[in-house]
C-alpha cells in the first residue's frame, strides 16, 4: 500500500529537509586547491623576475682572495651587467697590484666614475644608488685623483693621448666643457691624426664658439 503524502509544516528556525539536502549536496570550495594556485603563480612571477635580472654580485671580500688577473674578470663582468658600485674592490685591488701602470688607475678612475651615478629603483622611481651626495663628491674626487696617475703613468703617444681624452669626456659629463677642450688638445699634441679625438675636439670647440671656428679638418 502506497503511504499518504504528508505536507510537513516546516518547525521555526530550522529548515527544511529539502533545502538542507540541497545544501549539502554542493561541494564544499577547494581553499587548499586555490592557495596552492597561488602559491605557484608567485613562484613563477618571481623566478621571471630573478631570470631577467643580471646575477647578484659576490661579496667584496672576494677581491682579496683573487688574483688581480682574476679580479680583473670578476669587475669587468660586474660593471658590463652595470654593478658598478661591486665592481670597485675589484677595480682596486688591481690598481694596488700594477701601481705605476697607467691602465689600472684610468679604469679603476672609470669604476669610481660610473659607481656615483649608478641608480636603482626605489618605490617605483630610480634614484642614486649612494643616497648621500657627500658620498658621491668623494668617489668623485678619488676618481680625479687616480685620472692624475694615470695620466702620469701612461708613457708619450698613443697611451698618454687616451689617458688625456679619458680625462676630458670625464669633465666633460659633469659639466665642465672648456676643461675638457684643453684635455682634448692636450691628447691631440700626442696624437695629432687620431680622427676621433680630431672629431670630438672640433665639434666641442664648435659648440663654445657658437659657431664655425676654425680647426682641425675632419
Amino acid at each position: 500500500m502506497a503511504r499518504p503524502l504528508v505536507r510537513r509544516t516546516p518547525t521555526p528556525g530550522r529548515s527544511r529537509p529539502g533545502a538542507a539536502k540541497r545544501r549539502a549536496s554542493r561541494p564544499a570550495p577547494r581553499r587548499g586547491l586555490w592557495v596552492g594556485l597561488l602559491a605557484l603563480a608567485c613562484l613563477a612571477g618571481l623566478s621571471l623576475v630573478l631570470w631577467r635580472r643580471p646575477p647578484p654580485p659576490p661579496p667584496p671580500a672576494a677581491a682579496e682572495r683573487l688574483s688581480a688577473l682574476e679580479a680583473e674578470a670578476v669587475g669587468s663582468r660586474l660593471s658590463g651587467d652595470g654593478h658598478h658600485l661591486a665592481s670597485l674592490p675589484y677595480y682596486r685591488r688591481i690598481a694596488d697590484e700594477y701601481r705605476v701602470e697607467w691602465v689600472a688607475h684610468a679604469n679603476y678612475s672609470s669604476a669610481l666614475h660610473n659607481a656615483s651615478q649608478e641608480s636603482r629603483s626605489h618605490l617605483g622611481s630610480q634614484a642614486p644608488a649612494i643616497r648621500s651626495s657627500i658620498e658621491r663628491m668623494a668617489m668623485v674626487e678619488i676618481s680625479n685623483r687616480e685620472q692624475e696617475l694615470a695620466e702620469r703613468y701612461a708613457g708619450p703617444g698613443a697611451d698618454r693621448a687616451l689617458a688625456l681624452f679619458q680625462g676630458g669626456q670625464t669633465l666633460q659629463t659633469w659639466g665642465f666643457p672648456i676643461e675638457a677642450l684643453v684635455e682634448y688638445r692636450r691628447a691631440l699634441e700626442h696624437a695629432p691624426d687620431d680622427p676621433q679625438l680630431i672629431r670630438v675636439e672640433n665639434a666641442l670647440a664648435l659648440l663654445l664658439a657658437g659657431g664655425v671656428v676654425e680647426g682641425r679638418g675632419r
